[in-house]
């Protein structure tokens, strides 16, 4: 698939988002190609109703991941929120996002949510020297494995937080990562912080809802063994080598594939 003239859609916030486990900070660390978090997931469920999406951002992770995604994002693991702000609007006047998906505070260790205040202020400041409105989902975050007493405060003040910057009108929307996600924090972690793949994928459930506006699929792509999608998605490369395909598009329902390729002998498009 083509990432160009697309929905642009900013993954942002810290480890969480960019999947970062804490044994990747003891070592040795796992190849940076292997980690998708949760985007990789809703990257797939977006695909498979024809919602065609560009995410963007300065970091790429999980370019190493089959079926290939977009491994743009703007996760920084063990950032704060207000280490996340002081660049915001770097990053945001380079990636020019339609849409951020924003789960940051987990490294925060306060309930004050003036790091995440920081942040949509630089959305503003972006949106007012663009000229181009940013729709921001700003996500309650996830506890952890040992319940942290400050994470519910911190959820409580963003929520206030969030609620009152849309009555100041704020394009924004909270998402219940918190406890909508139903995430069970015994199954679906990888460590006290950070979910495993089944728990990524609940969190990409949430996003796919509220960027939709519907109930996600029951389907579970974490659930098939070894994170195999439907062998549709490999057809085009049991036929040409994966780097002459220019593009590809998978229909589940119909079970077709169309793609373009190159036979570079020629210069043939087909």
């Amino acid at each position: 698939m083509l990432y160009s003239d697309l929905v642009r859609i900013m993954p942002f916030g810290d480890s969480i988002t960019y999947e970062n486990h804490h044994t990747d900070d003891a070592g040795p660390a796992r190849p940076t190609g292997v980690r998708s978090a949760y985007r990789n997931y809703l990257w797939y469920k977006l695909s498979d109703v024809n919602f065609e999406a560009n995410f963007v951002g300065s970091q790429r992770a999980g370019e190493d991941i089959h079926p290939e995604f977009d491994p743009d994002n703007e996760g920084h693991p063990a950032w704060t929120s207000y280490e996340l702000a002081e660049s915001a609007y770097k990053w945001l006047t380079n990636a020019d996002p339609d849409i951020i998906l924003l789960h940051a505070g987990s490294n925060d260790w306060d309930e004050s949510v003036s790091g995440i205040n920081d942040i949509l202020d630089a959305v503003d400041l972006h949106e007012e020297k663009s000229g181009h409105t940013v729709k921001v989902f700003v996500a309650l975050i996830l506890d952890r494995v040992r319940h942290e007493e400050w994470i519910v405060k911190f959820n409580k003040n963003l929520r206030s937080l969030v609620n009152k910057r849309i009555a100041n009108g704020d394009n924004l929307a909270l998402v219940d990562m918190y406890q909508g996600a139903g995430i069970d924090y015994q199954n679906d972690m990888t460590d006290n912080t950070h979910p495993n793949d089944r728990g990524y994928e609940k969190m990409a459930n949430v996003w796919y809802s509220a960027l939709l506006g519907q109930v996600a699929p029951e389907k579970m792509y974490s659930d098939l063994p070894n994170q195999e999608v439907d062998s549709l998605y490999t057809y085009p490369t049991t036929i040409v080598d994966e780097s002459y395909i220019i593009e590809s598009d998978v229909d589940e329902l119909n079970r077709v594939v169309v793609f373009s390729t190159i036979v570079p002998a020629h210069g043939i498009i087909f």
